[in-house]
């Protein structure tokens, strides 16, 4: 069955191979990242809430430039993938029940059910013949490039805020996704670059994308960071990379500029607060400080309140859950210091998707966000003399803290959300159907 499905998505990229391998690579290789930037750019528009429309209209300007980027994978003679039966099962029998919500439910789901049926397993298709290593460093480049773009931009027009940056977002946690994300794309960046000046460029930018984080004071975004960092050492120790002298020396590096760049704002900083030069500055520094501070402490707080009320939004959405599922932006209210606070999302993926799509939908997003987790690994540790066979364990950790706390339920809205479903390429696909069976293919076009 799985082969059926690969072989007619062959079909349909089969007649686009003559004209794509006509431009060269370098072309390709600029209207991928383009693909993708512009992609994030709507995404932009969206966090900054500068432009209000339906997300059916962005939802269908993205999947024009998801359409561009999988043309520009197309390198070479195409050839139909092998689909791995567990981790597509999943995924098409997921985009299903979200095919069947959407028709029962809300048409606002059937937007996610094209992408998870369609729009993706085109693009597994794509990626797998183009080779993931090629598709990582693309990805990669163009979320750093678009995440500091935005930081530019937040730097230039946004000035620091006390206790909770937002830069041209709306809202911190926003901030604190986005530069999660890129977060996990430097790290290995840095790890894979063979130019040391880069490198040092990269860790650099590593360092500004914390500090945007640590002023957002998004307790996810910090925590998705460190729990990523954590298990790209980890993973990284089971792939004897310790044992690598370059491997060190990049550790040691990173140590070392961090330090340097510390010492260096430190002393500014106490420069500018001791001599009350720049008060106001000084003033929402500390701020941020003490802000993040209480955030973190845990003494004489209730679990409810140190997840800032999320027990109390899941418990109530938990009593809601159905066989069916619910219309889009199903709503509770939580009462609050006799204040009324009405909440239209879960706060968590999983639990969000369980509402949406009922409870047997729920469970399949649980099977499918562990076993492509259990595969990241294995495809870390199986590859590791490839580059980039480390991005998608970080992404996976880092998205899988965020799905706890957030709602990343909507493609286009949540870029961590977009590059977790692009980094199930090589996990999803596995190697190509059998060579004999393409002249066979061939024959009845």
């Amino acid at each position: 069955m799985l082969d059926f499905y690969s072989n007619t998505i062959w079909r349909i990229l089969k007649p686009f191979e003559r004209p794509m391998n006509k431009l060269s690579d370098k072309a390709k290789d600029i209207g991928f990242i383009l693909g993708v930037l512009f992609i994030i750019f709507a995404y932009f528009l969206n966090g900054a809430e500068l432009i209000e429309s339906r997300y059916l209209y962005r939802f269908a300007i993205c999947c024009v430039l998801l359409g561009v980027v999988i043309l520009c994978s197309i390198r070479g003679e195409l050839r139909p993938v092998k689909f791995k039966k567990s981790l597509m099962s999943v995924w098409l029998i997921f985009g299903l029940l979200q095919l069947i919500s959407g028709i029962i439910n809300d048409e606002n789901y059937l937007p996610e059910a094209v992408l998870f049926l369609i729009a993706f397993p085109v693009g597994f298709f794509a990626f797998g013949n183009m080779g993931f290593e090629k598709v990582s460093r693309l990805l990669i480049d163009a979320c750093i490039i678009s995440f500091y773009v935005f930081a530019t931009l937040s730097v230039l027009f946004v000035p620091i805020t006390p206790g909770h940056y937002t830069g041209i977002f709306a809202n911190p946690n926003v901030l604190g996704e986005f530069a999660s994300l890129a977060f996990c794309c430097i790290i290995i960046k840095i790890f894979s670059t063979e130019s040391k000046r880069w490198r040092i460029w990269y860790i650099v930018m590593l360092y500004i994308t914390a500090a945007l984080i640590f002023a957002s004071s998004s307790r996810t975004g910090l925590l998705s960071v460190v729990l990523s960092f954590l298990v790209f050492l980890i993973i990284s120790a089971v792939r004897g990379s310790f044992k690598e002298t370059e491997f060190k020396k990049i550790l040691i590096q990173m140590l070392i500029i961090f330090l340097i760049i510390t010492a260096v704002v430190f002393i500014v900083l106490t420069v500018i607060i001791k001599s009350g030069v720049m008060r106001d500055f000084s003033i929402k520094i500390e701020y941020v400080f003490s802000v993040l501070k209480s955030k973190f402490s845990i003494s004489d707080r209730s679990l409810n309140s140190i997840s800032s009320g999320r027990i109390e939004i899941w418990q109530k959405y938990f009593n809601k859950i159905n066989f069916l599922g619910h219309p889009d932006m199903e709503a509770v209210d939580i009462i609050r210091d006799e204040v009324t606070a009405n909440y239209k999302t879960c706060h968590n993926y999983l639990l969000q998707m369980t509402i949406n799509h009922g409870i047997i939908a729920g469970i399949v997003a649980a099977i499918g966000m562990l076993l492509s987790a259990v595969l990241a690994v294995k495809y870390a540790l199986k590859n590791k003399d490839i580059q980039y066979t480390m991005l998608p364990i970080v992404i996976t950790t880092a998205f899988g803290f965020t799905s706890l706390m957030a709602s990343t339920c909507i493609t286009f809205n949540y870029m961590i959300l977009m590059y977790y479903y692009f980094i199930q390429a090589p996990l999803i696909t596995d190697g190509f159907i059998i060579d004999e069976q393409v002249p066979e293919i061939k024959k009845s076009l």
